[in-house]
């Protein structure tokens, strides 16, 4: 009953544009997000008498933004080799409660004035949030093949002010292409292999993986 009611900020923008004669295509994105008096849930914990108590509390200070900025243009007058490159970019804060250890505390007696001083003594604990990616697309296309090859970077790091335990920078690195092939008789062949290499992840994640995909079809009914 004491918590103050919560809200939630947004603010968005966005740009579409295309040139009709290049077939070129721009797409940006922007985010933001806050929320006043979020809540978190605070622990104190008296380590003589075992007694534990946890409350919401009401906080200040968790955010996100993020932003996204697509392009799309043919390198040629045909359409048939085309390029995509796309851009992303997000950032949050976060609070949170770490246990409190004190002692000779009087369970049986909190009131709100007591909460209001724990509050300012306990371990609120920070986690900040960035995360970068790019990602490349090249094509070309014809009237019976397509090939795309891609390549993407994505960096994330995560750091806390208190649980250091939990900080982390990783490195995601993605490289592959896919092939349709139109073949007579009505017979589709197509293909994909990625393969994905990763950086500072913990060692029970396999951090090189290839997949490959492959399927060959024919339509045969009327009218295929």
């Amino acid at each position: 009953p004491l918590l103050k009611p919560s809200f939630t900020h947004r603010v968005n923008a966005s740009y579409n544009g295309y040139n009709v004669e290049s077939r070129r295509s721009i797409v940006a994105r922007a985010f933001f997000n806050t929320t006043q008096n979020s809540t978190a849930r605070m622990t104190l914990y008296d380590p003589q008498t075992g007694n534990r108590v946890s409350k919401l509390m009401n906080v200040n200070g968790n955010w996100s933004t993020n932003a996204m900025l697509g392009f799309n243009t043919p390198l040629d007058s045909k359409n048939r080799f085309n390029v995509n490159t796309y851009t992303r970019a997000s950032y949050s804060e976060s609070v949170s409660f770490n246990t409190t250890t004190l002692s000779d505390i009087d369970f049986s007696s909190l009131e709100s004035e007591d909460l209001d001083h724990f509050i300012s003594i306990a371990n609120k604990n920070l986690t900040h949030n960035l995360r970068l990616s790019e990602r490349l697309v090249v094509s070309y296309r014809n009237d019976w093949f397509e090939i795309t090859l891609n390549g993407s970077i994505a960096y994330n790091r995560v750091k806390s002010n208190l649980q250091n335990a939990n900080d982390r920078e990783t490195f995601d690195y993605l490289g592959g292409g896919s092939t349709n092939v139109t073949l007579p008789w009505n017979i589709y062949v197509s293909t994909d292999c990625n393969y994905t290499h990763r950086q500072g992840y913990s060692e029970g994640l396999k951090k090189d993986q290839v997949m490959w995909n492959a399927q060959i079809s024919k339509s045969f009914l009327k009218n295929n």
